[in-house]
Order: C-alpha cells, then structure tokens, then sequence
C-alpha cells in the first residue's frame, strides 16, 4: 500500500537536516545507512504508485471509451488522453512525490559520501600540520 504521509516525513526530515550537526564521519555513515534504507522505501513506493497510476488509467480509459460509444461521440485521442491523465491527477501525484523522495535521498547521499571525503582530507592536512 502507498504511503504518502511517510514520503512526506522523509522529505520533511531531509529537508530539515542540518549538516553541521553531522560534522563527524560516523554520523555521517550513520545518516547515509538512513538515506539508504528511505531510498529502498520510496523505490519500492514509486513502484507500488506506478502500478496504481497504471491500474487508474487503464480503468479511467475503458469508462471514457465505453461512455463514449453509448453516447455516440467522437473525441480526438489527444482529448481521449488529456480526460484520463485529469483522471487520474491524484495517482500521479503520489507517484511524483515518491519520486521527488527517492532523488533527494540520492542527492543526499552523494552530498554525505563527498562530506566524507571531505572530512578525511581535513584529518591528513591536520595531521600532516601536527
């Protein structure tokens, strides 16, 4: 089942990160195991949300075509295809936001792997100055 509110709270706790509280490599490993496991989830949410999208514009599609053929109209398939993306606004809403969610643990975790790097240069130029 898709958990949006979740998604939300991963976004809201990225976002609300702050980085100089981060200033050591272990948390900074210990953040990033973090950021592995919610890209995992939101992975997982984008398919889940991908296959509803699907499900919701194929059913979307069948009761537009079957509306119109009772109704004996005619639409262009552009139309045809504009009325069930409206459809299905909401869908496709959640999958955007678990979209949105899985890149910003990927930028996030490329953001930890270059504090490292760079927090290890500090301790060889520290070192290398002692």
């Amino acid at each position: 089942m898709i958990q949006p509110d979740q998604l939300k709270a991963i976004l809201n706790t990225i976002e609300g990160t702050d980085y100089a509280s981060k200033s050591s490599i272990d948390l900074l490993m210990e953040y990033g195991f973090q950021l592995k496991q919610w890209m995992a989830f939101s992975g997982e949410q984008m398919s889940i949300a991908k296959e509803e999208l699907h499900r919701k514009k194929r059913q979307a599609m069948i009761n537009l075509v079957a509306s119109l053929d009772a109704q004996k109209i005619r639409l262009s398939p552009l139309l045809q295809k504009e009325y069930v993306n409206d459809c299905c606004h909401i869908e496709h809403g959640v999958y955007e936001l678990a979209d949105r969610c899985n890149k910003a643990c990927s930028h996030s975790i490329n953001l930890v792997i270059t504090c490292i790097s760079a927090l290890k240069e500090e301790m060889k130029l520290s070192q290398v100055l002692s």
